[in-house]
């Protein structure tokens, strides 16, 4: 049998820059820049920079790898360290300072041994001082590469044109004024093209309650009002007390001046209090936040805030984002006079005097604004602040490190300059949002982009985690999915949903209410979607239907349903209310007549290649049967699909009630599970023939004797080892012969996906996912009526 042994590939900042290095360390003699024939050709620039030349060599050499263009590699030697701190500069003192980790390990090392380089990798702004020595921590002889980290060139002179991006700023605190006209500047320089670049043609959103925080109160917002220009502010909660707007004191916080002084104030959290004074101090007057702008014990308007999340934050002017801190208590750091001070540091490296500049090294942790942490309580790691860091169209974000901002069409950080027409070209933020909605397909992948990235992150209650996805799910339904979402799965794909299966990169279990280790009733946790499970996971990709989609070591495809799938409220619900799951019409229609946006083709391996090419996207395994036309959207034209679908207008999202618990009348067998360490097992029928594989989201301790499974089938298709590389090369290539292809196509095996299931008080639960083959399926299969929680 195959197992898959990978699933998607993520780039990793740290691997493309070790990448980098230890290239251009390996090739040291061709890359490094010795004389100044080798010097001119590896650093040419049309960018302008400091014509100075300093008395100093080293310094010299150093300022110089500033100077190279990004698609460039660059790599000067600095001669030996012994030499280089011993020299009559600046440099040497710093030099003796700087604090050289292994590349390996981070471990922190110092000796006077070895060579020093300055590294300018290909396609990167990350220069960094590197060190090879011939010893390590413990002594012994060995060869050695570590790095001071990345290091940046700050002009003294705040020359506009000059190499030096960076910024000398204060440690303790934030120049306000600074942060203030990167806020003036979008507003009067991009306009539009950051107010409606998340999703076209929105309209503005005006929540039911805002804080005016110059009268220091809550203003409701009723029909005929005004629209109101307002922030938003996306912080952690935390497990500390927090003050919330309730039934019992709504009237209350509407009296001026009760947010800004007496108890109430004193109760806010230091956070919220800070985030209002920044309102001000940006010259708006109105901002948004979820302690006190829901009514927290209103159910109903609570229910429907949430839905809207996403139009709350698409609509907000800006978002402060408190980065820095655990819960929201810690305060946003570093504004002189409101808040304590930061804790900040730039470490620096004067060189040459004559050369009017110095270096700054910075540490990953000062350089992050937007990294996934481990820490569960870290702002990145939490479901809530997903969604309003998704939808936030221009961010303001308060981090460990320097205040940075991001729009549509720059990303600026305090510690750097940002020169209109300058030698520092702006670098617009890309939000992954706004590349998904941008197509109108309703596609699994794209979904399961955006399911990944939120499914493994940290939660308190865990039955909240229907309300914090709630915003995403809302904005879905209106622009991709309009039958619907079932607790995060599609309704028009949802048997092809509910195979979502465990990312390779995490651990899935099984998520429970906090005050109970059993199954309740309404736990609002079913077994059946990825919400009901903690931990990352993914769609499987449909090559039956999307062309493009994750290289996994083995390729799949959907070709039919197997039943018919209800919704249910509870188990003994006699109304069952019909799931729209309609992809197998639009894959088995014969008819010519395309709607409105799609576009048709004949199919060639020609046309495919050269989409493949012009997107940078990888050649997939086909369907089982290669189709005659292929199809395009008008919002994606890059991409073909092998049938369309519908893509309807936008709409307003309407409300779809979530229930729990599905029926169907399906097919049941047992199979047997080979005992295995890891998390893709086969399983064997009565005679031990390997017929299929299970995946879970742990991994699965070896048993003395092989473990009889229940199995449920929820859908019908096929899979197959993927095409290696060079295999899809030669496919490629084939352009005018389909021979090869047809070789192929019996390596697809059909089969069906099916659940692990358990019982509990009659009601089956989720417990894992898999594929059998049909054919064997069949001999062992018996029917069944399910209800699966």
């Amino acid at each position: 049998m195959m197992f898959i042994t990978n699933f998607k590939s993520e780039s990793v900042s740290l691997v493309s820059r070790f990448s980098s290095i230890m290239g251009a360390m390996l090739s040291r003699e061709s890359l490094s820049i010795g004389n100044e024939s080798t010097k001119n050709e590896s650093t040419k620039s049309t960018a302008p920079h400091d014509d100075r030349i300093s008395s100093c060599d080293f310094c010299s050499k150093v300022v110089s790898v500033f100077s190279t263009p990004y698609d460039e590699l660059c790599k000067i030697d600095l001669g030996r360290f012994s030499d280089a701190i011993t020299l009559e500069c600046p440099h040497s003192k710093s030099l003796r300072k700087v604090k050289f980790k292994y590349l390996t390990d981070g471990v922190e090392h110092w000796c006077e041994d070895g060579t020093l380089d300055i590294l300018s990798p290909l396609y990167s702004d990350a220069v960094s001082l590197n060190k090879i020595c011939s010893c390590d921590a413990t002594g012994l002889t060995t060869f050695k590469y570590s790095t001071a980290g990345r290091c940046e060139l700050v002009d003294l002179a705040n020359e506009p044109r000059s190499n030096g991006k960076t910024r000398l700023i204060d440690n303790r605190w934030i120049d306000v004024d600074f942060i203030q006209s990167w806020h003036d500047r979008c507003q009067r320089e991009h306009g539009k093209d950051c107010d409606n670049y998340v999703v076209e043609g929105l309209e503005s959103y005006q929540p039911d309650w805002l804080i005016d925080t110059v009268r220091g109160c809550l203003i409701p917002y009723r029909p005929g009002d005004a629209p109101r220009r307002y922030l938003t502010l996306s912080y952690v909660w935390g497990q500390t007390p927090s003050f919330q707007a309730l039934k019992s004191n709504i009237g209350q916080l509407q009296e001026v001046g009760v947010l800004l002084s007496g108890p109430i104030a004193r109760q806010i959290p230091k956070t919220i209090r800070d985030a209002i004074q920044i309102t001000r101090r940006l010259g708006e007057t109105f901002i948004w936040v979820d302690s006190l702008c829901i009514v927290q014990d209103d159910a109903v308007t609570r229910g429907k805030t949430l839905r809207q999340m996403h139009l709350i934050y698409l609509s907000s002017v800006v978002t402060i984002i408190a980065e820095h801190g655990q819960n929201a208590r810690q305060g946003i750091r570093g504004i002189k006079g409101l808040s304590k001070r930061r804790l900040h540091q730039q470490t620096r490296f004067d060189i040459a005097n004559d050369t009017g500049k110095v270096l700054i090294f910075k540490t990953d942790k000062q350089r992050r604004t937007s990294r996934v942490l481990e820490n569960p309580h870290d702002y990145h790691m939490r479901m809530w602040t997903y969604q309003e860091y998704l939808f936030s169209k221009r961010r303001l974000i308060f981090g460990s490190g320097p205040v940075a901002w991001m729009c549509n069409k720059a990303k600026w950080l305090e510690d750097e300059h940002s020169h209109p027409g300058g030698a520092q070209p702006e670098k617009p933020f890309r939000n992954p949002m706004n590349n998904i909605m941008r197509s109108r397909v309703p596609s699994l992948l794209d979904l399961g982009y955006i399911v990944s990235l939120f499914s493994g992150r940290a939660i308190t209650h865990p039955t909240d985690v229907l309300f914090s996805f709630s915003g995403i799910q809302s904005m879905l339904q209106e622009q991709k999915f309009p039958d619907g979402l079932l607790y995060g799965l599609p309704e028009f794909y949802f048997d092809i949903a509910l195979t979502w299966i465990p990312n390779a990169n995490g651990v899935v279990r099984r998520r429970l209410p906090i005050d109970s280790t059993e199954h309740v009733l309404l736990d609002k946790l079913p077994s059946w979607s990825w919400i009901g499970w903690k931990g990352s996971v993914d769609f499987i990709p449909d090559n039956e239907f999307e062309s493009r989609g994750p290289h996994w070591a083995e390729a799949f495809g959907f070709t039919a349903p197997v039943t018919e799938w209800f919704a249910l409220e509870s188990p003994k619900s006699e109304y069952r209310r019909a799931i729209n799951s309609r992809w197998h019409e639009f894959r088995t229609s014969n008819s010519s007549s395309l709607s409105k946006g799609w576009s048709r083709e004949k199919f060639s391996l020609s046309s495919w290649k050269a989409k493949a090419s012009r997107t940078g996207t990888q050649i997939q395994l086909p369907p089982k049967s290669l189709r005659k036309y292929i199809y395009s959207h008008v919002s994606e034209p890059d991409y073909f699909f092998w049938y369309p679908v519908p893509v309807p207008p936008r709409t307003v999202a309407r409300e779809f009630l979530q229930t729990q618990y599905l029926y169907c009348k399906t097919s049941r067998a047992f199979l047997h599970q080979r005992p295995g360490r890891t998390r893709h097992t086969a399983l064997w029928d009565e005679n031990g023939l390997g017929i299929g594989t299970m995946c879970y989201g742990t991994n699965i301790e070896p048993k003395q004797e092989p473990r009889k499974l229940e199995l449920v089938a929820v859908v019908k298709g096929w899979f197959a080892r993927t095409m290696m590389s060079h295999e899809i090369m030669k496919w490629a290539r084939n352009n005018n012969d389909l021979k090869w292809w047809k070789d192929q196509e019996s390596q697809k095996l059909d089969c069906y996906f099916v659940l692990s299931i358990e019982w509990e008080n009659d009601v089956a639960y989720r417990k894992a996912v898999g594929w059998v083959v049909a054919e064997e399926w069949d001999k062992n299969a018996e029917p069944i009526e399910l209800i699966l929680g």
